[in-house]
């Protein structure tokens, strides 16, 4: 599952967030120059933000696999405070 994801986060690392970047200047630029309208402006740039949701969901789900890995083979993820009187 590890892997899995893992390779998700890749891939959209490498290809789906840079479109997403293309996407929202080239709608931008668009909308400025009155190529497209606001309807047309708010649906692209709202696609945009789900890549970006997605993305956040994608890392979210890596890190919950990663809590679960830690948790299963007793893993800390900090060393516990010591008092200097222990």
């Amino acid at each position: 599952k590890y892997q899995s994801q893992l390779v998700i986060i890749r891939y959209i690392h490498k290809n789906t967030l840079p479109n997403a970047s293309t996407i929202a200047s080239t709608a931008n630029l668009q909308f400025v120059s009155g190529a497209i309208n606001y309807l047309d402006w708010s649906m692209l740039m709202n696609h945009v933000t789900s890549i970006h949701s997605d993305y956040l969901d994608a890392i979210n789900e890596l890190n919950q696999t990663i809590i679960q890995l830690l948790y299963l083979t007793n893993k800390r993820l900090w060393a516990p405070h010591k008092n200097k009187e222990d």
